[in-house]
């Protein structure tokens, strides 16, 4: 049985018991955001025909994310959330509004490791401060019985830049995510589009905007390639093209085509002071 370290996050999505620090106490955590240096990006909203996928607004308070609203993009149900976060010297507290029932275990670098989602548990690996594997194990709510697992392996190129993504469903046959990048740095940290599902962050994404889910791809991703599935409709190339705000360097719009429907994503950001 692994053994929980020192980093642990609670989230629950009612009443809890708050970490207390005194005032002449160790500072606390600060992770570092995807940005860096840049603007922090406050907003993702998508138009168009695409994959499933959240929209979210990100608020922040003295460079940590502390606030999250997110809504699934054209979903048939309500499936929108609040996380709020508060930072401790060796732990975050979140509170999610929903069914979000969490716990969460931090590795030394302050990245998450371990996950439960109600009854499913998420393991995540990383490799030179990149996240670089993960798994999912769907449970039983009533009996506790596991009922199937999906998993990933991420790979990066020399440069720091998404390669591969190997993606297991349900033990079906891998599929396969060829990413090709860009010559342009990602200075905002953005995650690529359409790929939430297959590098394990579908649902909370904000997590990784907070800063705990190990760093960003180095350049931005100009092409990714599927193949794998049964259904070949859906394996499909994926091009973007990106558009910069001229003063700021931020990239402020995404265009793509997913599975021959054309789509966007607008991102607005927060000017450091």
């Amino acid at each position: 049985m692994k053994t929980f370290r020192k980093y642990v996050v609670l989230i629950c999505t009612c009443a809890f018991t708050a970490f207390s620090c005194s005032d002449d106490g160790p500072a606390p955590i600060k992770p570092q955001l995807p940005s860096g240096d840049s603007d922090k990006l406050l907003s993702i909203v998508h138009s168009g025909n695409t994959n499933e996928c959240f929209d979210w607004h990100l608020y922040y308070s003295n460079d940590r994310l502390t606030k999250a609203e997110g809504s699934k993009y054209k979903s048939e149900q309500d499936l929108s959330y609040t996380s709020n976060l508060t930072y401790h010297h060796d732990a975050v507290t979140i509170k999610n509004s929903g069914k979000r029932n969490m716990i969460v275990r931090l590795n030394t670098l302050g990245y998450i490791e371990f996950m439960t989602v109600n009854s499913d548990e998420y393991e995540f690996f990383y490799q030179n401060g990149r996240l670089a594997g993960w798994s999912k194990s769907y449970n039983d709510d009533n009996f506790g019985a596991n009922k199937y697992k999906t998993k990933a392996t991420i790979s990066y190129d020399s440069q720091g830049n998404l390669a591969t993504i190997k993606y297991e469903k349900e033990e079906n046959t891998p599929i396969t995510l060829q990413i090709t990048s860009s010559k342009e740095l990602n200075n905002n940290g953005l995650l690529p589009e359409t790929i939430s599902q297959e590098i394990g962050l579908f649902g909370f994404e904000h997590l990784y905007y907070a800063g705990l889910f190990g760093r960003p791809t180095k350049n931005l991703v100009s092409k990714i390639k599927v193949s794998g599935y049964k259904d070949t409709e859906k394996n499909t190339t994926v091009d973007f093209n990106y558009y910069r705000d001229e003063k700021t360097n931020n990239i402020t719009l995404c265009n793509y085509s997913y599975m021959g429907k054309q789509a966007s994503v607008n991102y607005t950001y927060q000017t450091n002071d």
